[in-house]
């Protein structure tokens, strides 16, 4: 087990990019402008991707929206 993320570099095209099935996520706040998107793999790997103030905003509004259509919310 590595201490630090070791940085994936993916193709020069912009994404998508597929991975394997994700099987959790979490957020780790950093502070109000930064934080982590954590994603574990079903084949055990973890992927961390950084997001900027302006991305927290977006998940945020998307997360939002989801449970608006969620039934019994």
């Amino acid at each position: 087990m590595r201490d630090q993320p070791i940085e994936l570099i993916l193709a020069n095209q912009p994404g998508p990019y597929r991975l394997t099935k994700c099987i959790s996520v979490a957020l780790n706040i950093l502070d109000p402008d930064r934080a982590e998107l954590i994603l574990d793999t079903k084949s055990g790997q973890r992927i961390l991707v950084e997001l900027d103030s302006e991305a927290i905003e977006a998940l945020g509004d998307l997360i939002s929206l989801a449970l608006k259509g969620t039934p019994g919310r």
